[in-house]
């Protein structure tokens, strides 16, 4: 994890939230509107793969072009200074499925609720030709 002082572009690094196969999310402050956002880069180790790098911009654009009131918007699309591509989103205050999970199970209505939500945000990335292929129970 980066120090407290680790900045990337306009963003303060202020911890890792999670990692996947090519990239790494980070809960970062914007520097100059000090908004709180999570923040997705690829992971330095993978940089060296041309598909991976394409691969990770294309995801990056095609979440930019989504407008639904159940997806994240993302704010910016960027390049750090070493030249990895990262975007920045709306950080969810509400913590992961993964972390919540335990306390739905006594709540069937919310669970439907939620899950409602998350199938309207795929089902409308979907008619804008976007398939997310790494959806997971967490």
């Amino acid at each position: 994890m980066p120090d407290k002082q680790w900045r990337l572009g306009n963003y303060e690094i202020l911890g890792e939230i999670g990692r996947g196969g090519r990239g790494v999310i980070y809960r970062a402050r914007q520097r100059h509107s000090r908004r709180i956002v999570a923040l997705k880069r690829v992971i330095a180790y993978q940089a060296d793969s041309h598909d991976t790098l394409v691969r990770f911009r294309r995801e990056a654009e095609a979440s930019a072009s989504l407008d639904h009131p159940n997806s994240l918007p993302i704010y910016e699309v960027g390049e750090s200074e070493d030249g990895l591509p990262f975007f920045s989103m709306k950080f969810a205050t509400g913590g992961s499925l993964q972390q919540v999970g335990p306390a739905l199970r006594t709540e069937p209505r919310q669970c439907v609720q939620l899950m409602v939500k998350v199938s309207r945000a795929v089902e409308y990335a979907h008619s804008q030709g976007i398939l997310h292929r790494d959806l997971k129970p967490g």
